[in-house]
Protein backbone atom coordinates (compact mmCIF):
# COMPACT_ATOMS: atom_id res chain seq x y z
CA UNK A 1 0.00 0.00 0.00
CA UNK A 2 2.68 2.60 0.92
CA UNK A 3 4.47 2.28 -2.60
CA UNK A 4 0.84 2.73 -4.09
CA UNK A 5 0.83 5.96 -1.77
CA UNK A 6 4.21 6.82 -3.16
CA UNK A 7 3.52 6.55 -6.96
CA UNK A 8 0.59 8.57 -6.83
CA UNK A 9 1.75 11.32 -4.74
CA UNK A 10 5.07 11.38 -6.63
CA UNK A 11 4.40 13.82 -9.59
CA UNK A 12 2.41 17.13 -7.90
CA UNK A 13 1.00 15.47 -4.62
CA UNK A 14 -2.34 14.38 -3.94
CA UNK A 15 -5.49 14.82 -1.60
CA UNK A 16 -6.03 11.99 0.62
CA UNK A 17 -9.27 11.85 -1.11
CA UNK A 18 -7.38 11.35 -4.39
CA UNK A 19 -5.26 8.68 -2.71
CA UNK A 20 -8.19 6.78 -0.85
CA UNK A 21 -9.99 6.66 -4.59
CA UNK A 22 -6.53 5.27 -6.18
CA UNK A 23 -6.18 2.49 -3.45
CA UNK A 24 -9.61 1.40 -3.51
CA UNK A 25 -10.00 2.31 0.21
CA UNK A 26 -11.87 4.33 2.39
CA UNK A 27 -10.80 8.23 3.35
CA UNK A 28 -10.21 6.75 7.12
CA UNK A 29 -7.99 3.85 5.82
CA UNK A 30 -6.19 6.04 3.59
CA UNK A 31 -5.60 9.03 6.25
CA UNK A 32 -4.14 6.28 8.86
CA UNK A 33 -1.70 5.12 5.88
CA UNK A 34 -1.18 8.76 5.28
CA UNK A 35 -0.18 9.46 8.84
CA UNK A 36 2.22 6.24 9.37
CA UNK A 37 3.70 7.67 6.31
CA UNK A 38 4.21 11.19 7.96
CA UNK A 39 5.51 10.23 11.04
CA UNK A 40 8.13 7.98 9.30
CA UNK A 41 9.03 10.99 7.27
CA UNK A 42 8.36 9.76 3.95
CA UNK A 43 5.51 12.65 3.11
CA UNK A 44 4.20 16.11 4.61
CA UNK A 45 0.47 17.27 4.52
CA UNK A 46 0.42 21.10 3.83
CA UNK A 47 -2.56 23.38 2.33
CA UNK A 48 -3.02 22.76 -1.50
CA UNK A 49 -2.01 26.12 -3.36
CA UNK A 50 -5.04 26.55 -5.75
CA UNK A 51 -8.03 25.42 -3.10
CA UNK A 52 -6.50 26.17 0.79
CA UNK A 53 -9.21 23.76 2.78
CA UNK A 54 -7.66 20.95 1.28
CA UNK A 55 -4.62 19.20 2.37
CA UNK A 56 -2.20 18.10 -0.10
CA UNK A 57 0.59 15.17 0.32
CA UNK A 58 3.51 15.25 -1.00
CA UNK A 59 6.62 13.16 -0.62
CA UNK A 60 9.58 14.75 1.11
CA UNK A 61 13.12 14.11 0.15
CA UNK A 62 13.61 10.73 1.99
CA UNK A 63 10.17 9.39 0.25
CA UNK A 64 11.85 10.99 -3.35
CA UNK A 65 14.59 8.86 -2.23
CA UNK A 66 12.76 5.84 -1.67
CA UNK A 67 11.20 6.17 -4.59
CA UNK A 68 14.60 6.14 -7.02
CA UNK A 69 15.74 3.02 -5.45
CA UNK A 70 12.52 1.27 -5.63
CA UNK A 71 12.40 2.31 -9.65
CA UNK A 72 15.69 1.20 -9.87
CA UNK A 73 15.42 -2.37 -8.12
CA UNK A 74 12.15 -2.55 -10.09
CA UNK A 75 14.55 -2.09 -13.66
CA UNK A 76 16.95 -4.32 -12.00
CA UNK A 77 14.78 -7.08 -11.95
CA UNK A 78 13.03 -6.30 -15.34
CA UNK A 79 16.12 -7.02 -16.63
CA UNK A 80 16.96 -10.33 -14.97
CA UNK A 81 13.78 -11.30 -16.21
CA UNK A 82 14.41 -10.53 -19.73
CA UNK A 83 17.92 -12.55 -19.81
CA UNK A 84 16.12 -14.93 -18.25
CA UNK A 85 13.24 -15.10 -20.45
CA UNK A 86 14.43 -12.99 -24.02
CA UNK A 87 13.68 -10.04 -25.10
CA UNK A 88 10.54 -11.82 -26.94
CA UNK A 89 8.84 -12.92 -23.54
CA UNK A 90 9.50 -10.06 -22.07
CA UNK A 91 7.67 -8.17 -24.38
CA UNK A 92 4.62 -10.05 -24.30
CA UNK A 93 4.63 -10.35 -20.35
CA UNK A 94 4.48 -6.08 -20.26
CA UNK A 95 2.00 -6.56 -22.92
CA UNK A 96 0.20 -8.99 -20.65
CA UNK A 97 -0.09 -6.27 -18.07
CA UNK A 98 -0.54 -3.46 -19.37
Amino acid sequence: MHGLVFARTASAGATVNEIAAHLGVTKQSAAAIVETLENQGYVTRGPRPTDRRARLVQLTGRGRAVTRLAARSAADVAADLERDIGHDAMATVIGALQ
